[in-house]
């Protein structure tokens, strides 16, 4: 409980210093802000004063009401625990990008390639921690139609996803500090996503059998 209420803290602290951050810098920042990089790490998109600099905070905010919401309503024991961990990673790299975007809206330069990199890293890290502690539910994790179907699928499935989460993360990180290059993360992210996939269907077939003749 002790910690479900530390991190529930850490939560709102982001939501708030986003909003501090965002309001001290914005008589600073031109018009228009950068909101949208290419995959060459240029800017692209540019959003305007003055809903534009607070986007990420609102979306924060907005976001981690809805995380409020789904606990309070939810059944005991919903998730496992582990929804107040995901909430402050992704809270926490969604800051970082909003800080991020606003120093390069002051007229600096940063490489948004090296830091969505170094960034999602530590978010997968995180996430695939938190995967293995994930009841089975209808809201977060691997839902696929075998892992929703089974508990010992579920259970096995998010105990291999989670695995390979955080060996992804940590080479998503490695290759952020070497380089700005986009490629490993679009190389690792779908095998990331794509692999649990096939693994929950692979372990069902191996729990549940093969399946049997379809009636004429």
């Amino acid at each position: 409980m002790a910690t479900r209420t530390r991190t529930n803290l850490l939560c709102l602290a982001l939501v708030a210093a986003s909003f501090v951050v965002t309001g001290a810098l914005y008589g600073r920042l031109p018009e228009r802000i950068p909101s949208h990089w290419n995959l060459a790490g240029q800017v692209d998109g540019y959003a305007s004063k003055p809903w534009g600099p607070f986007f990420v905070p609102l979306t924060m905010l907005a976001l981690h009401l809805l995380f409020v919401a789904i606990r309070r309503t939810a059944p005991m024991g919903y998730g496992g625990g582990a929804l107040e961990s995901v909430e402050a990673a992704v809270l926490a790299f969604m800051f970082t990008l909003s800080v991020v975007g606003l120093i390069v809206g002051l007229g600096h330069h940063v490489s948004m390639n090296r830091v969505a990199a170094i960034g999602v890293g530590p978010l997968f890290v995180v996430l695939g921690d938190a995967m293995g502690k994930l009841t089975r539910n209808f809201f977060a994790g691997i839902r696929t139609p075998w892992t929703l179907a089974n508990e010992e699928v579920w259970r096995r499935t998010h105990r291999f996803g989670g695995r390979l989460w955080i060996a992804g993360g940590v080479v998503l990180f490695v290759a952020g500090l070497l380089g700005p290059s986009l490629t490993p993360l679009l190389v690792i992210v779908p095998v990331l996503v794509l692999v649990p996939i096939v693994y929950s269907y692979v372990v069902y077939r191996r729990v549940e059998g093969p399946p049997g003749p379809r009636a004429s």
